[in-house]
């Protein structure tokens, strides 16, 4: 009898250590104030490699170690290939039309017609024909399909046709384009994962292998304009999941919808999801304050299982080196440094200045 009181006892205390360890697993990550230093013009002998790439007044900005003036390498805005070597734009015709009667007021229609997509080193440019006609009902998310969005170096797919109902795929070295009619690019926020073998749409999870759904479980939170961010060899992803009492967590799922882990939580003010480093170590994003409209950076250390608060007022875009031991930013709104910190030492060197925000930084090489 005091035998099995003890088994008894024993398995209630396994069971609550089970539970507790994954209690643990999915508590947010300690908060570490690694706060970004006041800004300093970098010795002589000091430098940079690659090229920081930015948004600004004339389209796409870059800058170099060799040349500190920003300086427009694509005049209007675009899509940046994985590897920032490529940039893509596609021609829009926007109007609107007011409707009588009961239901919506008005209606937005969008002609789009040819892509365009231009090596930004040779200036190459590659047109593909590309028609699709969009009506959207004003609603609080007037938004389409999504695209174009790039599978990889060489290809990017879109919608395509009346209402972009249908989905096409161009390849970049061959010039063709083929129909993808297993691809349903309803949502706006549609994410592909880098193998193409998973793509999430409506904040539930696909296995592209078999056009099946992979999980019941949200993955995510429906139209909150933005997209799901996978690492680069598609193991894991985040995304934002909203919670009650206007709580929103930012939440690392694995390939098959399963949380891993709850990094970071907070109230009132809306996580915007950043970039993964190259190797995956490090995962940026920032604080959005609709009071003060300002970004507040943060670093997760995805190694160390920690949360850096860079205690930035501000922060204008966050890229990482194409080696992933530096990251490039914006300090600030205006005409502002736009800085690079080593990982090690955390001082930022003014690099420039700007106004914009920071997109890329690609490798020259």
């Amino acid at each position: 009898m005091k035998f099995r009181l003890f088994m008894i006892i024993a398995f209630l205390l396994v069971s609550i250590n089970i539970a507790t360890a994954a209690d643990d697993k999915l508590a947010p990550w300690p908060i570490v104030k690694r706060c970004l230093p006041t800004p300093i013009v970098p010795d002589k002998n000091w430098s940079y490699d690659g090229e920081i790439m930015m948004s600004g007044w004339a389209g796409i900005h870059a800058i170099h170690a060799g040349s500190p003036t920003p300086g427009v390498i694509h005049w209007g805005y675009g899509l940046l290939s994985p590897d920032g070597q490529w940039v893509l734009s596609q021609k829009v015709d926007s109007y609107t039309e007011q409707l009588t009667g009961g239901g919506p007021m008005g209606r937005y229609i969008d002609d789009y017609s040819d892509i365009i997509v231009e090596n930004l080193k040779t200036q190459k440019k590659i047109k593909f024909a590309w028609q699709a006609h969009i009506e959207i009902s004003s609603s609080p998310y007037p938004f389409g399909p999504a695209g174009p969005l790039w599978l990889d170096n060489d290809h990017f797919l879109s919608f395509y046709g009346a209402y972009g109902k249908a989905t096409k795929e161009a390849n970049i070295k061959t010039e063709e384009i083929i129909d993808l009619p297993a691809i349903d690019l309803d949502d706006n926020e549609y994410s592909i994962s880098p193998d193409l073998t998973r793509a999430i749409s409506y904040a539930q999870l696909y296995d592209l292998t078999d056009n099946k759904l992979v999980s019941e479980e949200k993955v995510g939170t429906v139209n909150d304009f933005q997209s799901s961010v996978w690492t680069n060899e598609s193991s894991m992803f985040i995304d934002r999941v909203q919670g009650t009492n206007n709580t929103s967590t930012l939440t690392i799922f694995n390939r098959d919808g399963m949380v891993i882990s709850k990094p970071f939580v907070n109230q009132d003010q809306r996580i915007v999801l950043g970039q993964f480093s190259p190797e995956n170590n490090y995962f940026s994003f920032t604080e959005y304050s609709q009071r003060t409209y300002k970004n507040h950076p943060y670093v997760l250390d995805m190694t160390k299982y920690i949360v850096y608060d860079l205690c930035a007022d501000d922060a204008q875009g966050l890229a990482w080196s194409p080696d992933g031991t530096q990251f490039a930013t914006i300090l600030g709104q205006g005409q502002r440094p736009i800085v690079v910190v080593d990982m090690q030492e955390w001082q930022p060197y003014i690099v420039g200045y700007h106004t914009g925000s920071v997109l890329f930084w690609r490798s020259l090489e």
